[in-house]
This record gives structure tokens, C-alpha cells and sequence, in this order.
């Protein structure tokens, strides 16, 4: 399975499960205000606890029109499993191609190298 993260979208973030094959397995949508470093780790335990599936590889929303610690939380937390678990992780943007990303992490499915946030903007809007 792969994870996919996004903590972008302003209001809330979402922690989905997909097969291999880009078929969405498991999506869950969690409401937030300013809080997704909080929310963020027990949303991803819930999703796999109550899926019970391995996790081959994890795709995280990487920036772009974001707010700067979304997008750091959510990286940082994809990056982090990603090393702790040996699989590989993808960055994409809004408008990224999540069907070439799946097609990436199953050529590289070991992790090799962390995702680099792209920021609109630097901390506190300076």
C-alpha cells in the first residue's frame, strides 16, 4: 500500500491508502485549524491500524500556496517514515501527477533520499 499525505488543503488534512495500482483503498479526512502537526501521526496510526496493511512506499503534498508549517509537518512526518520504515517517498505539488508518482515509488521502492518542501512563502509570511 502506499500513503499518501496532505496537509495542505488549508481546513483539513488527508491520510489515504492506495494499491499499487493508484486505486484509492482507504481515505481519511480529519478537520483542523492551524493544528496539523497534531493531528497529523495519530491520523496515519488510525488509517493503518484499522486497515492492517503494510505501507510499500508514501507520496506527501510537498508545497506550493500552503501555509509553511502545513507543509513542514506533513514533509517532515513522510520524510520521517519514510527512513523509519526503509521505503521510498515522493513529493508532488497541487497539481502534481499522483499516477506517475506511483509508478516512481514502485521502481524505488527503498528510501534513498528525503523530499524538499517548496514554501510560497518564508515562516510568518516575512
Amino acid at each position: 500500500m502506499i500513503l499518501f499525505i496532505d496537509t495542505t488543503r488549508g481546513t483539513e488534512i488527508e491520510i489515504a491508502l492506495y494499491e499499487a495500482s493508484g486505486v484509492q483503498y482507504a481515505v481519511k479526512l480529519i478537520p483542523v485549524h492551524r493544528r496539523e502537526s497534531e493531528e497529523l501521526l495519530p491520523a496515519i496510526n488510525d488509517i493503518l491500524e484499522n486497515n492492517a496493511k503494510k505501507v510499500s512506499g508514501i507520496i506527501v503534498m510537498n508545497g506550493r500556496d500552503s501555509r509553511f508549517s502545513a507543509t513542514r509537518s506533513g514533509v517532515a512526518a513522510a520524510n520521517a517514515l519514510g527512513f523509519a520504515w526503509g521505503v521510498s517517498v515522493m513529493g508532488i505539488l497541487k497539481n502534481g501527477d499522483f499516477g506517475s508518482a506511483v509508478k516512481t515509488l514502485s521502481a524505488k521502492p527503498e528510501f534513498d533520499k528525503p523530499v524538499i518542501p517548496i514554501y510560497s512563502k518564508e515562516p510568518n509570511g516575512k
